[in-house]
């Protein structure tokens, strides 16, 4: 990453500044791909608390997408996740540069309140976005068949076999219980939480 010290200090700084533990509520079904090559494991549809993601929030996504296109970003992976005006942005970028660049563009954003971004470094050699698929698939099937989750709403980024748990749950012990749930889950990296416990 450009010249060491310097690049790291960036990328460490950058980390710090977008980071931020509560977030709203949200919800959602199966798994999903774009061209920004995550997958994105949320609640089944089958859920009787499904509310789907807003107009609101799917247009941030969208305005997302398009700007860091139009403004040519380059990076490995990036997702935007809009929950009642809150942004999350994960991704894998190659330079801490563009990683900045995508969250200035993602801080403006028209109906953006706040902003949490995730980065990783990217993967030792090239990293499989089936693999990504694979996890997320297995994922999902362990949300779908836990009872105790029923009152979570939850979405979980993967991204380069990395996981971000995003939503709101009933109460600490859901909390606990999904993060320990995803540690068990063979071959994901990283782990961050960003679950918010309901007041």
């Amino acid at each position: 990453m450009r010249f060491v010290f310097l690049a790291l200090l960036l990328w460490l700084a950058m980390l710090a500044a977008c980071g931020t533990p509560a977030m709203p509520v949200i919800q959602a079904a199966g798994m999903a791909k774009t061209a920004y090559d995550y997958s994105d494991v949320i609640m089944p549809r089958s859920r009787v608390d499904f509310l789907g993601v807003s107009v609101e929030d799917k247009n941030i996504e969208h305005e997302v997408v398009k700007r860091l296109r139009e403004q040519h970003v380059r990076y490995v992976s990036a997702a935007p996740f809009a929950l009642d005006g809150h942004l999350f942005l994960l991704g894998v970028f190659d330079h801490p540069d563009q990683a900045e660049r995508a969250r200035r563009i993602a801080r403006n954003v028209p109906g953006v309140r706040r902003l949490t971004c995730s980065f990783f470094r990217p993967a030792p050699g090239n990293a499989s976005s089936t693999a990504d698929h694979e996890l997320a698939r297995r994922i999902a099937q362990r949300l779908e068949t836990d009872q105790t989750l029923q009152s979570a709403r939850i979405r979980v980024g993967i991204l380069q076999r990395n996981a971000v748990l995003m939503g709101r749950v009933a109460d600490p012990g859901q909390k606990r219980k999904l993060e320990s749930m995803l540690r068990t889950v063979h071959g994901i990296g990283e782990i961050r939480s960003y679950l918010a416990v309901r007041g």
